[in-house]
């Protein structure tokens, strides 16, 4: 499926490396069974950066969550 994003946010504690994102949109189509589909999405996550290497590259664990609504011109 493609989408457009409408709206995200990415906010970040720098003392305790914890994050949360978020964002929203439309689905836009797809191909094969999403072909012409329409509807909206939000995606939702959180995580903890839980260490940086000498190049500045970060290591995280988190968690996101994706809820969509679509419908497509055949129904499924």
């Amino acid at each position: 499926m493609r989408d457009n994003p409408a709206a995200a946010l990415f906010c970040l504690n720098p003392a305790t490396g914890v994050f949360s994102i978020r964002s929203m949109g439309t689905v836009i189509g797809g191909s094969g069974k999403f072909a012409g589909a329409t509807g909206a999405y939000e995606v939702k996550g959180a995580g903890n950066i839980l260490l940086s290497d000498p190049a500045g590259r970060l290591f995280a664990a988190f968690t996101f969550q994706t809820e969509a609504t679509i419908s497509t011109p055949h129904g499924d």
